[in-house]
């Protein structure tokens, strides 16, 4: 592509005097502006094509948590597939609220069913995408003690359906080279992954060797993709977010949606990679929410800064007892309940798992 050309040519900068350096990064700055405002355009001719579809039901066992706000006070509704519940509240000012009283407006009202349910999908709105509805006090401990917890996003896409086999994952480590845990945490992802999927073909790119377009070729070819790195959440309504890679290089959200294939299940091991559009009218869009518009199936990611040496912890535990068939939400909620005891005053729940 023409933004990858422009990447590999950067890779020999070093070799250039100061002067034809100034003059090749002014250009290229503006070539890179002009391949994006491409890709852009694209996307708005390609925007309104596909037909939104209902929000899928709840699964069996799973309840439907969703919140909307209303001209005076908000409204919310519990589902269980069969019947809903609703109930209409006034939300404290601003999210930053006791939890208590958050969980008292949000939670108390759909006790019954929440204590009834096996497994619980939020679908906030506004101000209370904020909100870590996992970590909100519930029957004397937080809620995910009770039940493992997921954030929806309600796209309303088809799923795509894929064969039964998990055939490849795809490992990115530290491609900034300045997180040395991230690189301790893809080796222990590595490890994991090859005592527990040894049919499973695994590649670790590390450092150097994680370059926008080799993990763009190789994001196609994967069914899991963990990364471990830095993420950068830009833009109004988080449109200008990235994953930097290797020698300068990146991916952003536009090659994400532009991939032919995306792998079915993404851990972002990185600062704000959950993140979306606080200031945005409808739902913002985040290195997740990309991965799960281009069609990912579940996606663990951070909504806020984290520092590197936790997640290794985190995810170190979660690999522990990953397979194809395991529930994804039950191995997060296990090992952040983990984290949690080995750390009462650690930011656990900085992670969430995203669906669709």
């Amino acid at each position: 592509t023409r933004r990858a050309d422009l990447e590999a040519g950067a890779v020999d900068e070093w070799r250039l005097p100061a002067d034809r350096l100034h003059r090749r990064r002014a250009a290229q700055a503006e070539a890179t502006r002009d391949a994006e405002r491409a890709l852009d355009r694209a996307f708005a001719v390609l925007g309104g094509a596909a037909a939104a579809l209902p929000l899928p039901a709840p699964q069996p066992g799973e309840v439907l948590l969703a919140y909307h706000p209303l001209p005076h006070g908000w409204v919310g509704f519990a589902s269980d597939g069969r019947t809903v519940a609703v109930h209409r509240f006034d939300l404290p000012a601003g999210v930053s609220a006791r939890p208590e009283e958050l969980a008292a407006h949000l939670l108390g009202p759909f006790q019954a069913r929440i204590e009834r349910a096996r497994r619980l999908r939020i679908l906030p709105y506004g101000v209370l995408r904020s909100v870590d509805f996992h970590a909100l006090p519930f029957r004397g401990d937080v809620l995910l003690a009770t039940l493992p917890v997921a954030y929806g996003l309600d796209l309303g896409l088809a799923t795509d359906p894929r064969p039964a086999a998990w055939r490849q994952a795809l490992v990115v480590a530290n491609p900034s080279q300045d997180l040395p845990a991230a690189l301790r945490e893809a080796d222990a992802v590595a490890a994991a992954l090859r005592r527990g999927q040894p049919a499973m073909t695994r590649r670790l790119l590390r450092g150097q060797e994680a370059s926008a377009g080799e993990v763009g070729r190789s994001l196609a070819a994967a069914d899991l993709f963990h990364y471990a790195g830095h993420g950068v959440f830009s833009g109004s309504g988080g449109w200008e977010s990235v994953l930097p890679l290797a020698a300068g290089t990146r991916l952003t959200l536009g090659d994400l949606l532009a991939l032919p294939r995306v792998p079915r299940q993404v851990v972002l091991s990185g600062c704000d990679t959950g993140k979306s559009g606080a200031e945005a009218p409808i739902e913002g869009l985040g290195l997740a929410h990309a991965f799960l518009l281009a069609g990912s199936r579940e996606v663990i990611a951070a909504t806020r800064p984290v520092g590197d040496r936790a997640a290794l912890g985190l995810f170190a535990e979660l690999y522990r007892r990953w397979s194809p068939s395991a529930d994804l939400a039950t191995l997060l909620r296990d090992a952040q309940l983990a984290w949690r005891r080995q750390d009462p005053g650690g930011d656990w729940a900085s992670f969430r798992l995203f669906e669709p």
